[in-house]
């Protein structure tokens, strides 16, 4: 068999660019890892922000009440979440080999997408607040711009990420409290 060199080439290119993103290992692997995450945060802030700035700003000052509860509100939700994920995955995988119609396993691939959606609607949303509280704790006190809270929350939450043990903690504190944050309002608006 023979491979056409830019198959072999593209193939190669990929795998070290999904290797490059998953571990970076150089300072350039690192800055490229930190501009695409930044820009993915930044777009997604900037929709959020568009969509709903009053939204935000309502979900801020939920947390800001309760932060210890919203965090564990929000971690409960998480844990919650995954595990009715994994049974509903579970249920519908052994209908599915037992003959039940292919298209329930649907539901499979609906999760697939709609779960990390969600968890990046939900860091997004706390890096803003991350941002907010940075600007309020250093600037006079006073309501932040949203906007500038997205770019400064950005620059300060993807620098913590790129730092092992740190990253996992800030990650799981910073989208539970925001997941509890959400929840709240959710629970509260309805």
């Amino acid at each position: 068999m023979i491979v056409h060199p830019f198959v072999l080439t593209t193939a190669l290119a990929r795998r070290d660019l999904e290797e490059s993103i998953l571990d970076p290992t150089t300072v350039g692997e690192l800055a490229f890892v930190f501009g695409l995450y930044s820009l993915l945060t930044l777009g997604v802030g900037a929709i959020l922000l568009a969509a709903s700035r009053s939204s935000v700003r309502r979900i801020e000052a939920r947390i800001l009440e309760n932060p210890l509860n919203a965090g564990a509100i929000g971690f409960g939700a998480l844990v919650g979440s995954a595990l009715a994920v994994a049974s509903v995955r579970a249920v519908v995988a052994l209908l599915t080999e037992r003959g039940l119609s292919p298209t329930v396993g649907f539901a499979l691939a609906l999760s697939a997408v709609v779960v990390p959606v969600l968890l990046t609607l939900a860091n997004t949303i706390g890096i803003i607040l991350a941002g907010s509280a940075l600007l309020r704790h250093f600037g006079d006190g006073s309501e932040s711009n949203p906007w500038l809270a997205l770019v400064v929350g950005t620059v300060v939450v993807n620098l913590l990420y790129l730092i092992p043990v740190v990253n996992i903690l800030v990650i799981v504190g910073l989208v539970s409290v925001a997941t509890g944050g959400i929840v709240g309002q959710w629970w509260h608006d309805r």
